[in-house]
C-alpha cells in the first residue's frame, strides 16, 4: 500500500510508466505519473490489528455470596472496656481448666 503526502490518495502499487522526478527523501519519492500527475509516494506499512481483550464473566450472585460481612463489634470502644473484657475472658478460661491438667504442667 503505498500513500501521496500531496494529495492523501492511496495506491495499492505504483503504476510501471511512472517517471521519478527527484531522488527518495525520508522515504518519500516524487513521481511523474503517464497522465501528468505529480504523486510524493511512500510505502505504508500494515499495522497489526490488536487482538480483542475479553474480561472474565463473573456471575455477580456468586461473587457476592462469597465476600463474607464483617460484623462490627460495638463502635468506639475505648481501650479500658477492651482491657476489662480481655481480663474477664482470660478470668473464665483459667477458671474452665481442670485442675487435673494444671498438676500435669507443674511436673
Amino acid at each position: 500500500m503505498y500513500r501521496c503526502r500531496i494529495c492523501s490518495k492511496e495506491f495499492s502499487e505504483i503504476p510501471k510508466d511512472a517517471v521519478p522526478v527527484s531522488q527518495m527523501r525520508r522515504g518519500y519519492q516524487l513521481l511523474r505519473f503517464k497522465n501528468g500527475e505529480l504523486h510524493d509516494i511512500k510505502e505504508m506499512k500494515q499495522k497489526p490489528s490488536p487482538e480483542p481483550v475479553v474480561a472474565p464473566v463473573t456471575k455477580p450472585l456468586e461473587v457476592l455470596v462469597a465476600v463474607p460481612v464483617a460484623v462490627p463489634a460495638e463502635p468506639f470502644e475505648t481501650v479500658d472496656v477492651m482491657v476489662s473484657k480481655l481480663q474477664k475472658r482470660w478470668r473464665n478460661e483459667i477458671n474452665q481448666v481442670p485442675a487435673q491438667a494444671v498438676e500435669e504442667k507443674k511436673l
